[in-house]
C-alpha cells in the first residue's frame, strides 16, 4: 500500500476523468515496479486509454509510456519520503490518447502513519513539463498535488479516500 516503499509488484490502476470543455477519459494502466534494493525502484506504466471528447469522435488504444526511477530517502516508523524522476514518452496510438509530447516528470511523496486509526496519509507532488518542442499540440507544464488516506479494515480490505489538485502553468495553451 505504501507508495514510498520500493517493492517488486505488478498492478493495474483505473482512472476516470471528466475533462475540460466536456467529455471524459478512462485509463487502465498496467504498472510494473522493480525494486533494485530496499531504497531504489524502477517503474514502467503502460496505459490503455478510451477518450470521448465533446465535439469529436471517441478513440481508444495505447497511451504514452512512462518510465521512472525512484529513491526512498527517509523512513522511520511514522513517516517516509520518496523522490523520483522519469520521462513520459509520446508513444500513444492516437492524438486524443496522449499529450503529443515527450515529458520530464519530477516526483516527491511522503507517507505518514496514523496508528490510532489504522490508517496512513499519503501526499505527493509531481511536476510535469514537455521538453521535445515538436508536434502540433501545445506543450504541457503542470503540477499535480495528491493527498489520500488509506484505512486498513482487515489484512485484505482497505479503503482509500482523498483528492488531487492540478495546476496548469500553461493555462491550456
Amino acid at each position: 500500500l505504501d507508495p514510498t516503499m520500493p517493492s517488486t509488484r505488478f498492478e493495474t490502476v483505473f482512472e476516470h476523468a471528466d475533462v475540460a470543455h466536456g467529455g471524459s477519459r478512462d485509463t487502465l494502466t498496467s504498472r510494473f515496479d522493480w525494486a533494485l534494493t530496499d531504497r531504489f525502484v524502477l517503474r514502467a506504466d503502460l496505459p490503455l486509454v478510451y477518450a470521448d471528447p465533446i465535439g469529436a469522435s471517441s478513440d481508444h488504444g495505447l497511451g504514452d509510456l512512462r518510465l521512472q526511477a525512484g529513491y526512498r530517502a527517509f523512513e522511520d516508523p511514522v513517516f517516509a519520503m520518496f523522490f523520483g524522476a522519469g520521462v513520459v514518452l509520446d508513444t500513444a496510438d492516437g492524438e486524443a490518447l496522449g499529450s503529443g509530447h515527450d515529458r520530464l516528470v519530477l516526483h516527491a511523496a511522503g507517507a505518514g502513519a496514523l496508528p490510532e486509526m489504522r490508517s496512513h496519509v499519503f501526499e505527493s507532488v509531481e511536476h510535469v513539463v514537455s521538453f521535445d518542442g515538436s508536434g502540433e499540440q501545445p506543450g504541457v507544464a503542470y503540477t499535480q498535488i495528491d493527498v489520500h488516506m488509506v484505512t486498513e479494515w482487515s489484512p485484505s480490505t482497505w479503503t482509500r479516500a482523498g483528492g488531487e489538485l492540478v495546476l496548469d502553468w500553461k493555462g491550456g495553451e
